[in-house]
């Protein structure tokens, strides 16, 4: 009977240290992995030190983080007479502008009046019948998000936004 419980303390014994090896080497592979993550991601978080010899490169631009997107409408259609009354006679426009700054928004409208006016006379330069292609459209977009962009760069100092967006598109 002496030998039968000698005999069970060395399997439970033995049983211990099959765990207590396991746990180690659980532990070992987790620090070895995580140095090795850390490793290859190249420690982004830690700024460059002056003098360590390692400077970021001038190429190196931050990325913004890009949250959700705001959509900020214009306001009323805008309405204009074509130059040439050959094809259609009017245009009616809503846009909504794309950004990722929430807080464009208070700029968009402190400016908006000179907003709605550069829209307005860009939209009265064109031609209907260029209007017709998605391509005059997309044309059109692209000149009509400069001039925003302008604006709010001269009048606010602010930039931003992303694109525009023809939310509602009707000639006549």
């Amino acid at each position: 009977m002496a030998e039968e419980a000698e005999g069970e303390k060395k399997k439970g014994g033995g049983k211990l240290v099959l765990i207590l090896l396991v746990v180690v080497v659980v532990l070992l592979l987790a620090v070895v992995g995580g140095g090795a993550a850390w490793f290859l991601m190249g420690n982004k978080d830690k700024p460059a030190e002056e003098g360590d010899g390692h400077a970021p490169e001038a190429t190196e631009q931050p990325v913004k983080p890009k949250g959700p997107a705001v959509y900020i409408p214009l306001g009323m259609p805008l309405t204009v007479n074509f130059a040439d009354t050959s094809d259609a006679n009017v245009m009616q426009v809503e846009v909504q502008l794309v950004t990722f700054d929430p807080l464009l928004a208070d700029a968009v409208k402190a400016h908006a009046p000179e907003i709605t006016n550069n829209l307005i006379m860009l939209f009265s330069e064109q031609k209907a019948a260029e209007l017709r292609t998605r391509e005059g459209k997309d044309k059109l977009r692209k000149a009509a998000l400069e001039e925003v962009r302008g604006v709010l760069k001269n009048r606010a100092d602010k930039e931003g936004v992303e694109d525009l967006l023809f939310t509602r598109f009707v000639m006549q």
